[in-house]
């Protein structure tokens, strides 16, 4: 398929690798999942599920947290995957950002998480 390039000014060839990119930013958000509940001792579909326990939605605010770091995609998709609107995604941003500040052992958690996320997405 060929696109005329007075069309769509601007568009280059990498067009055709947008369907590359959101399957990478899947495996990213999967690994970012893995890793915070295998960080946290918890079940996949435990922290997916709407269940409103204390330490499952502390599990989502950190993987949405970290999805926002460092996953380059925008916030609507990144609530559709993750079943939620985009405003749930900036207020777990903000919840994240305010346990770090007044809560020493919270912060420990979300560096964790995020360490052991770096390390299973450099050996895979």
């Amino acid at each position: 398929m060929t696109i005329h390039p007075y069309i769509y000014a601007g568009m280059t060839k990498d067009f055709e690798k947008v369907g590359e990119r959101v399957k990478s930013d899947k495996e990213l958000l999967d690994m970012i999942i893995q890793a915070t509940c295998k960080e946290l001792s918890l079940d996949k579909e435990e922290v997916l599920s709407k269940c409103r326990e204390r330490r499952l939605v502390y599990a989502r605010h950190i993987i949405r947290s970290i999805a926002c770091k460092e996953i380059q995609c925008t916030l609507m998709w990144l609530g559709r995957t993750m079943k939620c609107d985009h405003a749930s995604i900036i207020h777990s941003k903000r919840v994240v950002n305010d346990l770090i500040f007044s809560d020493k052992e919270f912060e420990k958690m979300y560096e964790n998480c995020i360490f052991r996320y770096k390390i299973i997405r450099a050996t895979s």
